[in-house]
């Protein structure tokens, strides 16, 4: 038997091999997600959750392993990475990072019917992710303090804050905040990806005051699409709400 031969029966093989597993892991069940508290706790991988991964919990796929994760009730999907095992309820089948399930549309459910089939493989090693996602944080910091030490920023923050505008109809909720500088950061980053028709509101709940971000002034969802697929692409959360509402 050649040495082609021989190369060409193993990658035949390793081809039937993902596709009976792909197969045989097209399954459908109840998914759950992790809480934005388990947010930098570590995984069965060695990986720490990371707060922008689309991850997830298995039990018994390699590390590694890509999902493409349907939602069943509202037909959103999202690709996770298998990390961590679980989940310890054998009446859920997947635990997805909590960017997942805002991208299922499943955040306010706590659990959602969902489809999993096998689309890949990530062969980076734990260590290589995690080295990864630390860049990942180091540009963010950096990001944060040139937006803070941005004085044009700071003067229309500060300027909403003082002379809150008016706005009629509905907007694109993308972040509510305790912490201020949070507040100020994330309307930097929202004016850094081209998006100047922001809307401060700072309602107060038990003597605190909140800042809450909204993005533009629709007449309804529709007119809205475009901007709020805008928005999730440069990974911003997106909640379609009424002003004043």
């Amino acid at each position: 038997m050649t040495l082609i031969f021989r190369l060409l029966l193993l990658l035949i093989f390793a081809h039937s091999s993902v596709a009976i597993a792909q197969k045989k892991h097209k399954r459908t069940g109840v998914c759950s997600y992790y809480g934005k508290d388990m947010i930098g706790h570590s995984t069965a991988s060695g990986e720490k959750l990371h707060h922008k991964s689309r991850t997830a919990a298995h039990r018994t796929l390699p590390f590694g392993t890509i999902l493409k994760v349907t939602n069943l009730v509202n037909g959103k999907t999202v690709n996770v990475r298998v990390n961590d095992r679980g989940p310890y309820s054998k009446k859920r089948i997947l635990d997805v990072s909590y960017p997942a399930a805002v991208d299922l549309g499943m955040v306010s459910d706590g659990t959602t019917k969902i489809k999993i089939e096998i689309i890949g493989y990530d062969i980076r090693t734990a260590e290589e992710i995690m080295r990864h996602e630390l860049d990942s944080l180091q540009h963010e910091k950096e990001v944060s303090d040139v937006i803070l030490h941005d004085t044009s920023i700071t003067s229309v923050f500060e300027n909403q804050i003082k002379n809150p505008i008016q706005a009629k109809g509905y907007g694109i909720q993308v972040g509510i905040f305790k912490d201020k500088q949070k507040a100020e950061i994330m309307y930097g980053k929202l004016i850094a990806k081209g998006f100047t028709k922001l809307v401060l509101e700072t309602p107060t709940l038990d003597n605190q005051t909140l800042y809450r971000i909204i993005v533009g002034e629709y007449e309804n969802k529709q007119v809205a699409l475009e901007d709020i697929k805008k928005l999730k692409e440069a990974g911003f959360d997106t909640y379609f709400k009424r002003y004043n509402y």
